[in-house]
């Protein structure tokens, strides 16, 4: 009986909001959408056989992450200012992603030279990557900035701070696909 008072008690003081439960379902399944990407880009090898292919599959996969954050976004901005239980959860979310979003960009910066041995057209794929990093990161800034706005306390001050690592961590992997000038 008083295990069963305890975890009742417990989940009333881990409870969040329905807006704020909105948010980190949606922050999830960006989540996902990163893990799923970061899976095709560890097995993309530039084959020029099946390259082409793994490129646009990849580019699939990115375009579905970029939808899942527009979502997202979406969600952030129609929420009310959340409190600080409800900030301190949408904080955790976020920090989850953190991992995943580093090691998919340092994954995809590692890859470059895969990239460029794929053709499509004319051209390799490496200025697709690059233009599709630099939309991503847009899209990124754009919902860490309605999510920023959203949450309260030490939440709403440290926010910037990981806005700046998230935006050095795509500036870094668009560096990788900027043609060198010799």
């Amino acid at each position: 009986m008083k295990l069963l008072m305890f975890v009742t008690l417990l989940n009333c003081l881990t409870t969040v909001s329905a807006q704020a439960q909105s948010i980190v379902d949606a922050l999830q399944l960006v989540q996902q959408g990163i893990r799923y990407s970061d899976s095709l880009v560890y097995r993309f090898d530039g084959n020029p056989y099946t390259g082409a292919l793994d490129a646009i599959n990849i580019q699939e996969a990115a375009d579905q992450v970029g939808h899942a954050v527009e979502y997202c976004t979406a969600i952030a901005n129609a929420s009310p200012i959340l409190n600080d239980q409800d900030s301190g959860a949408v904080a955790v979310a976020i920090l989850s992603l953190r991992p995943d979003v580093e090691t998919l960009l340092k994954r995809i910066a590692s890859k470059k030279w895969n990239f460029d041995q794929v053709v499509i057209g004319l051209f390799s794929v490496s200025k697709q990557v690059q233009q599709a990093l630099t939309d991503q990161k847009a899209l990124t800034i754009a919902l860490g900035t309605a999510v920023a706005s959203k949450l309260s306390g030490a939440y709403r001050q440290a926010a910037p701070l990981l806005l700046e690592e998230f935006s050095a961590s795509f500036d870094s992997a668009i560096a990788a696909f900027v043609p060198q000038v010799p």
